[in-house]
């Protein structure tokens, strides 16, 4: 009887041990016994024809087309992996990164951007902090404001259309904001007469010229004449070629003049543009020098007096309004247009 006792209460320590240890499928459980981590992978769409991967660190963007906009970070499909993503591939066959796709990726160190791709979206890439260069392709021929924004380790970054248009100041490429105006220590890469020139020279930013600049567009025409001289002894056939050669070349692009109160020469006359010319009122007025340049000067000096100052600011919000309201009432420019 005891026999039969201690044999029941072995049999129940055993099961009470079984039940108590984990269950492991044996499916994840390698020769070796130790169990392994699978790799996270995730994907979905991110436009009408667009598509998104996620795997190890690396977002891919794949399919035809635009991408989707987004209002905000919080929105993008891939936002619990935010943190996570250190590169960005972006296809061939994308022809927009949306705006705010890659904003707050912290972790962002590399970015793939294909030819065709024509924009980058409002604040596609803002506060992406670990990011340190982006190479534009020549297709590139928008970049939005705040696109590349408090990046902070940004250094470098080259711009190969020399038509891109830059929307926005210095918000747009900056590695921080001090009193309202972005800053960069970075270098913008371009050609010479190039909008990226101009844009960097603007920002009061730090610009280099491509290793080689676009080619020339050359064009030869040859033409052969022939003359023949006939008697009636005798016949001589003389035979001149002349060789024409016309050479064109490609001019850099005319800057045109901004207008009168768009500032950031971003094509809109707004409270952006009145934002900018209060801080520079602040900044002399504080008896700083100033970051404006000749061409914002001008465009800043509404009434003509050589003076930036809230008078102007005023202006260019009244203007603003007049546009808003579908141009009723008097133009408050009109008093100041040569």
């Amino acid at each position: 009887m005891r026999k039969i006792i201690s044999a029941a209460a072995a049999a129940a320590v055993c099961l009470s041990a079984a039940t108590a240890m984990p269950s492991v499928s044996a499916g994840t459980v390698p020769a070796g016994g130790i169990i392994s981590e699978n790799k996270v992978t995730d994907s979905g769409k991110c436009g009408p024809n667009a598509t998104w991967n996620y795997e190890g660190g690396t977002l891919t963007i794949t399919g035809t087309g635009n991408m989707s906009n987004y209002e905000t970070n919080q929105y993008v499909p891939w936002l619990k992996y935010k943190d996570q993503i250190t590169n960005v591939v972006i296809s061939q066959g994308i022809t927009n990164i949306g705006a705010s796709a890659f904003a707050g990726c912290s972790a962002l160190r590399t970015i793939t951007i294909p030819s065709g791709v024509t924009t980058i979206g409002l604040g596609a890439f803002q506060k992406a902090t670990s990011l340190v260069s982006v190479d534009l392709p020549d297709t590139l021929s928008k970049i939005s404001r705040n696109a590349f924004n408090q990046c902070t380790s940004l250094a470098s970054v080259t711009v190969r259309n020399k038509d891109c248009q830059f929307v926005g100041y210095n918000d747009t490429i900056c590695n921080n904001i001090n009193g309202g105006t972005g800053r960069y220590s970075g270098v913008i890469y371009g050609y010479c007469g190039s909008t990226a020139e101009t844009f960097a020279s603007d920002c009061q930013y730090r610009f280099e010229l491509i290793g080689s600049q676009p080619p020339k567009t050359t064009t030869t025409t040859t033409t052969a004449t022939t003359t023949s001289t006939s008697t009636t002894t005798s016949t001589t056939t003389v035979t001149t070629t002349t060789f024409v050669t016309t050479v064109t070349t490609t001019a850099p692009p005319v800057i045109k003049e901004r207008a009168m109160g768009d500032v950031n020469n971003d094509g809109f006359i707004d409270a952006v543009d009145a934002s900018a010319v209060l801080a520079e009122y602040a900044s002399l007025s504080g008896g700083g020098s100033g970051s404006f340049t000749d061409a914002m000067k001008k465009a800043a000096d509404i009434d003509g007096n050589g003076i930036t100052d809230a008078v102007d600011a005023s202006n260019i919000l009244a203007y603003y309004a007049y546009l808003s309201s579908g141009k009723e009432g008097e133009d408050p420019f009109a008093p100041y247009r040569k």
